[in-house]
């Protein structure tokens, strides 16, 4: 999993999290969405999670950059403002999910990975 994010404590948080997951493991983290999307490219994660805002490329227009070269990569955004709130630009980014940063923890990530590898699950 590659994780993006500008606020360095919350990145910080973020790759713990994934330390405890079950089935994840971290490939690479990236501090703005340009690093995202170089990442992406080069170390081919499975699943991207990425901050809808950052400074530059923010997370919708990365996640769209993402999605149409790796469509089958898994990309989920991330923000602090809760999904229902997000702009309509969201649609457009051909993001896999949106999570709320209040209810990420590894058993939900865990749990999305698995819906997303065993669908019937």
């Amino acid at each position: 999993m590659l994780a993006a994010d500008d606020h360095g404590p919350f990145l910080a948080a973020l790759r713990e999290t994934l330390s405890a997951t079950r089935y994840l493991e971290e490939v690479g983290a990236a501090s703005s969405g340009e690093a995202a999307v170089e990442l992406a490219h080069s170390l081919e994660p499975d699943i991207v999670l990425i901050d809808v805002r950052m400074p530059g490329l923010g997370g919708i227009a990365a996640a769209k950059q993402i999605k149409t070269r790796h469509p089958s990569m898994l990309v989920m955004l991330i923000s602090t403002t809760h999904p229902r709130e997000l702009p309509a630009a969201l649609a457009d980014s051909g993001a896999d999910a949106v999570i709320w940063k209040r209810e990420l923890d590894s058993e939900g990530l865990d749990d999305l990975w698995l819906r997303h590898t065993r669908p019937d699950r």
